[in-house]
């Protein structure tokens, strides 16, 4: 059982918080998420995912949403889906894999912090592979969620509280969450698995900024300060053309 907080209202009402916060998570992003588990659902199969496969090859795919996003595409033209909500979607099965797989975990381990480095162990305990419903009347697919994923990073906004009230900073860009969330996902590539300051994985605070940088994108498109003008077919984008130096007078 998780450590618990108690809070006082107004009134004087008394209520045990958990430190999973997931009413801080935003919602927005989660229902791009849920979205993408949907149309996975319908290519492949439900539970497709957990069946495990290479580390490398949903790290690849998900640091390719990432560059996509960061080039000026939004959106994927396969899923209909948000590029970030791919690049969390990643992150949340490599958390998943590497309890339930750990044989498929195939990075160079090559971390500055080697004490932090190395394949992730199961602490105990068995994780569901319950097979998920076959019918399900909506797109949104909630009930694919996985739930270990999920739950690190409602720790990581318990831990980071502020966190919730980043995105109401006038001076938060794009460019911010995006460094964070690349930051922590080569840490993990390079075999860090746990960010020394929260002792959470760092994909799940990889995750976080990315959830974050999708709400964002969705709510404040203004503070994109993204280099590249959108970008038709990806990696096809156009450079801004900078401005050309001023002429030093003599």
């Amino acid at each position: 059982m998780s450590a618990e907080v108690t809070t006082v209202s107004s009134t004087g009402a008394k209520k045990g918080v958990k430190k999973q916060r997931f009413e801080l998570i935003p919602p927005r992003a989660i229902a791009e998420l849920t979205k993408l588990y949907g149309r996975g659902a319908k290519k492949y199969a439900p539970n497709n995912f957990r069946l495990g496969y290479e580390t490398s090859k949903s790290y690849g795919a998900g640091q390719r949403h990432a560059i996509l996003f960061w080039s000026g595409e939004n959106y994927d033209s396969e899923t209909d889906c948000h590029h970030l909500a791919s690049f969390v979607w990643h992150c949340f099965t490599i958390l998943e894999s590497n309890l339930t797989h750990p044989e498929f975990d195939d990075r160079p381990y090559g971390a500055a912090n080697f004490a932090a480095s190395g394949p992730l162990h199961p602490d105990g305990g068995q994780l569901s592979i319950a097979p998920a419903p076959q019918v399900i009347s909506t797109d949104f697919r909630h009930d694919l969620l996985p739930l270990y994923p999920y739950a690190q990073v409602a720790e990581v906004f318990g831990a980071k509280t502020y966190l919730a009230h980043l995105l109401e900073d006038d001076e938060l860009t794009f460019g911010h969450l995006y460094g964070q969330m690349q930051d922590h996902a080569t840490k993990y590539w390079s075999g860090e698995n746990v960010d020394s300051e929260t002792d959470l994985p760092q994909l799940a605070l990889a995750a976080t900024y990315g959830l974050l940088l999708l709400e964002l994108s969705i709510a404040s498109p203004e503070k994109d300060d993204r280099f590249l003008p959108a970008a038709p077919l990806g990696y096809d984008s156009v450079p801004v053309v900078a401005p050309a130096d001023e002429a030093v007078s003599s």
